[in-house]
C-alpha cells in the first residue's frame, strides 16, 4: 500500500514538472519575439537595435541581442507560420467560413473553434495558446489512463513518465515555442483509441470492434494518419491469422475495407489542398543522412525482436502485433522528415510499445526497474540544465534586452518584442479598403496580419512565402493576381518600396546559412509583386502595408 502512495506521489511530480514547462505558455506569460528582418528589434530602451552604434557599450549590447535573435529570423524560426496552421482554420470555422484548408484535421479545427464557443471565447492567439499547451496536461492524463489500465509493474509507469519528460528538456524551450506539432494536441485522443483497440483484442463482444471500426474512421477526419495507421495495424493482425488459417474471416474484410474508406475519404475531402508547403515541405523536408537511417533499422530491429522473442504470432497475442505493426507504421513520421521534432511525436507509443512488452513477457525484476529509474532520474539532472541554459540564453535574456509590448488587437491579446504601432496601422488600413471582411495580400505577413486584425486572408495560398516553392506554383500565384476578381490589394511597404532592412539581411548572413533560405523566401514574394505591380496603382501609404487598387482595363 505504501509503495503505491510513493508511486502515485511521483506520478503527481511529473504532472508538476509538466505543469512548471507550459504554465508560461497557457496563462500568457510568454513574449512572442520578433521574427521578421523588416520590422526593427527595439532593445529595453526603446531604441533600434543597431550593431554599429556610435554608444561602444550599446552596441556591444545591441550586437549581443541580435546575436541570441538568430534561431527566430531564420526560415524554421518562423513562430507564426507553424502556429497559424492550427489557429487559422480554426478561427474561419467560428465565423462561418468553411475553409477548405484543414493542415491537422477538420475536426481538429473544430475542436479548437468548438471550445472557444464553449467557453465563450474568440478563437484568438492567446485562446489558442491555452488549448495547444493544455493539450499536454489532458493528453498525458489520458496516457495514465492507458498505462495503469495495461501496465501491472507500477515501477514501469514511473520510468515511462521520466523518460517523457527527459524527452520534453532535450527537445528544449525553443521548439516547444515555435513548433506546434510537437504538441500532442493532434493526437489527444490517440490513448483513449488505443485501450479501445486493445480492449477490442480481448473482448469476445464483437460489436466492440465494428465499433471501434466507427470510430476510427471518424477519428481519421481528426488525425487521418494515426487512424489509418491503427486500422491498417488491426488490419495487419488479421492478415497473419488468416495466414495462420485461425481467423475472422468477417473481420478480416471489415478491417480491410475500413482501412481503404479512411484513405478514400482523406483523398476525397482533400483538407489539406493548395497548401502546397505541407503536401511538398521542400523547405523543411530532409534528406535521410546515415544516422537516421540507422535509428529506423535499430527500431525497426527492436520492433521484430519484440515480436519474435514473445513468440506472440504463436501464442497470438493480437494486443502485442498490433502494437508492434502500429509503432513501425508510425516510424513514417520520422522517415519522412527525419528530426527530433518528428521523432517526438511517435516517442510516446514506441516506448509504450517496449514497457509493455516488458511488463507481459521479460518481467525484470524490482532491483533492475529501480536501477534503469535511477539512470533516468540521473539523466535528467543535465537534460534539465541544458533545457534551461538555453530558455535562458535565447529567451529570457533577450526578453530582459528588449523592449516588450502589450497587443491590444482583436485575435491578439499578447506580449511581444514586435511594436504593435505598425500592426494598428495596417488594421486601420483593412478597415478602410476592405470588404466583407477579406483580404488579399503580397506580404511575409499574410500568414497572421489579417488574422490578428479580425480579417480573412483571401489569397491564393494561405501562406504565399511559403507556397512559392517551384516556377509552376509561382506562375499560379501570379496568374490569380492577374486574373482574379478583387480590386484592392495590401503589399509589404518594404517590398513595394524596394526598402528592405539589407542591414538586418547582411548582418545575419554573415553568422549563418540557414539565414539565405529566410532572404530567397523574401525575395520570391518580391518578385511576384514585381510581375504583378504594373496591373495596380498605389493608393495610400502604411506604417508596414501599402495599398493597391486594380487599374481600369481599357
Amino acid at each position: 500500500m505504501k509503495s503505491n502512495i510513493a508511486i502515485y506521489f511521483i506520478i503527481l511530480l511529473f504532472f508538476a514538472f509538466l505543469i512548471s514547462i507550459v504554465l508560461p505558455f497557457i496563462n500568457g506569460e510568454i513574449v512572442i519575439i520578433n521574427e521578421f528582418f523588416n520590422i526593427p528589434d527595439y532593445n529595453n530602451l526603446g531604441s533600434i537595435v543597431q550593431f554599429n552604434s556610435p554608444d561602444i557599450i550599446q552596441s556591444i549590447s545591441d550586437s549581443t541581442l541580435k546575436l541570441r535573435l538568430l534561431p527566430y529570423k531564420i526560415l524554421e524560426g518562423m513562430f507564426f507560420h507553424h502556429h497559424m496552421s492550427f489557429i487559422e482554420p480554426a478561427w474561419l470555422l467560428s465565423q462561418g467560413d468553411s475553409t477548405p484548408i484543414h493542415q491537422y484535421g477538420i475536426l481538429t479545427s473544430k475542436l479548437i473553434s468548438s471550445l472557444a464557443i464553449l467557453s465563450n471565447n474568440a478563437v484568438s492567439l492567446d485562446f489558442y495558446m491555452k488549448v495547444n499547451y493544455g493539450s499536454y496536461i489532458v493528453f498525458y492524463l489520458f496516457v495514465l489512463i492507458l498505462l495503469i489500465s495495461t501496465i501491472k509493474e507500477k515501477l514501469i509507469i514511473i520510468i515511462y513518465f521520466s523518460l517523457i519528460i527527459f524527452l520534453i528538456y532535450i527537445l528544449g524551450f525553443l521548439i516547444l515555442y515555435m513548433t506546434p506539432t510537437v504538441s500532442p494536441l493532434r493526437q489527444i485522443f490517440s490513448p483513449l483509441i488505443l485501450i479501445f483497440v486493445l480492449y477490442s483484442f480481448k473482448s469476445i463482444n464483437k460489436k466492440s470492434s465494428y465499433l471501434l471500426l466507427i470510430c476510427l474512421v471518424i477519428y481519421s477526419f481528426y488525425n487521418f494518419h494515426m487512424a489509418f495507421f491503427m486500422c491498417f495495424s488491426i488490419f495487419l493482425v488479421n492478415f497473419i491469422a488468416l495466414l495462420n488459417k485461425k481467423y475472422d474471416r468477417k473481420m478480416f474484410l471489415l478491417t480491410f475495407f475500413s482501412s481503404i474508406v479512411i484513405f478514400a475519404l482523406n483523398i476525397y475531402f482533400d483538407f489539406n489542398s493548395n497548401n502546397t508547403f505541407s503536401e511538398i515541405g521542400i523547405y523543411f523536408g530532409s534528406d535521410l543522412k546515415f544516422g537516421s537511417i540507422l535509428l529506423i533499422l535499430i527500431l525497426l530491429s527492436c520492433l521484430y525482436l519484440i515480436i519474435y522473442q514473445s513468440n506472440s504470432l504463436i501464442k497470438k497475442d493480437k494486443q502485442l502485433q498490433f502494437l508492434c505493426y502500429f509503432s513501425a507504421m508510425t516510424i513514417i513520421f520520422y522517415a519522412w522528415n527525419p528530426s527530433i521534432v518528428h521523432f517526438s511525436q511517435i516517442f510516446w507509443i514506441l516506448l509504450f510499445t517496449l514497457l509493455f512488452w516488458i511488463d507481459n513477457y521479460v518481467k525484470p525484476s524490482q532491483v533492475f526497474l529501480f536501477s534503469t529509474l535511477i539512470i533516468i532520474l540521473v539523466m535528467l539532472f543535465p537534460a534539465y540544465e541544458s533545457y534551461k541554459f538555453k530558455k535562458d540564453f535565447y529567451y529570457d535574456e533577450i526578453i530582459k534586452q528588449s523592449k516588450v509590448y502589450v497587443w491590444e488587437l482583436p485575435n491578439a491579446k499578447i506580449k511581444s518584442t514586435i511594436n504593435p504601432e505598425p500592426i494598428y496601422d495596417s488594421c486601420e488600413k483593412f478597415k478602410t479598403y476592405s470588404l466583407n471582411k477579406s483580404v488579399v495580400m503580397i506580404s511575409e505577413y499574410d500568414s497572421f496580419l489579417p488574422y490578428v486584425c479580425g480579417f480573412n486572408n483571401k489569397g491564393y495560398y494561405p501562406q504565399l512565402g511559403q507556397s512559392l516553392i517551384s516556377t509552376k506554383f509561382h506562375k499560379k500565384a501570379v496568374e490569380f493576381y492577374r486574373t482574379a476578381e478583387f480590386e484592392i490589394l495590401f503589399v509589404d511597404k518594404a517590398i513595394s518600396e524596394n526598402s528592405m532592412d539589407k542591414a538586418n539581411f547582411g548582418f545575419y548572413s554573415l553568422i549563418s546559412d540557414y539565414v539565405f533560405k529566410k532572404i530567397n523566401y523574401i525575395l520570391q514574394i518580391k518578385k511576384t509583386f514585381d510581375l504583378v505591380s504594373n496591373d495596380f496603382i498605389l493608393i495610400d501609404k502604411g506604417k508596414l502595408i501599402n495599398v493597391y487598387k486594380r487599374k481600369i482595363k481599357k
